[in-house]
């Protein structure tokens, strides 16, 4: 096989490539989420960005008290996040319910 060929077969194999990924995406994105409307969200994937109102730190788990227009505590299993007060931060997460309590288990946090 000649290298005119082999070009035209990896350029075109990429084509197809990216744009299954840019379909992949477009299925994938996770809105905003209403933190009024997280009870009805059990189990799905959220992103929610809120200003830290609270940072408590205990053995591998990290509690954040998040405030958007309103409260939703976002738990943290794994290393401490540097993470301050007054911080506005998204996070991305799954919401669970907890002894009766909605919260967001959070995957990912960052400083905004």
């Amino acid at each position: 096989m000649n290298e005119q060929t082999l070009l035209r077969i990896a350029l075109s194999v990429a084509l197809v490539g990216i744009v299954a990924l840019f379909f992949l995406a477009q299925q994938m994105a996770v809105d905003e989420a209403m933190i009024g409307r997280l009870d009805q969200m059990i189990d799905e994937d959220v992103l929610i960005t809120g200003v830290v109102l609270d940072v408590r730190s205990l053995d591998s788990v990290t509690f954040i008290m998040l405030e958007k227009s309103e409260l939703i505590e976002v738990v943290l299993f794994g290393s401490t996040p540097m993470i301050e007060m007054g911080d506005l931060v998204q996070v991305r997460g799954t919401v669970a319910e907890h002894e009766g309590e909605t919260e967001v288990i959070g995957e990912e946090v960052r400083v905004v």
